[in-house]
């Protein structure tokens, strides 16, 4: 069996090898979360200038952007309420007892 000071002496020496590392690694820990918080503030006033730039092209007028963005936007909200009135549809037919009906033709 191991005596307790043996158990002491090792554990203070892995303590003493081990705290630079740890020390180092907290270091560079803090670092990165520095730089990510930097990122995401220049990020976050990128979208910022973005968003108040891109609404308007300095006359009033919709940018292209803003068309295509609006086109992608109304395309997907078709997109959905054709899902959803597939969807009415399949829970209409499974109140009224007609499930097998539809489950062939699910699409997802």
């Amino acid at each position: 069996m191991v005596s307790q000071s043996t158990i002491d002496q090792y554990k203070a020496q892995t303590a003493e090898e081990i705290e630079p590392q740890i020390s180092e690694l907290v270091q560079r820990g803090d670092a990165a979360l520095l730089a990510l918080e930097k990122r995401r503030a220049h990020i976050r006033r990128k979208v910022d200038a973005d968003a108040t730039s891109s609404t308007k092209d300095g006359k009033g007028k919709p940018t292209v952007m803003d068309e295509k963005r609006r086109a992608q936007l109304k395309k997907a909200n078709q997109e959905l309420e054709r899902q959803l009135a597939e969807l009415e549809e399949e829970v209409k037919d499974i109140v009224s007892g007609d499930c097998v009906k539809h489950e062939a033709g699910r699409r997802y």
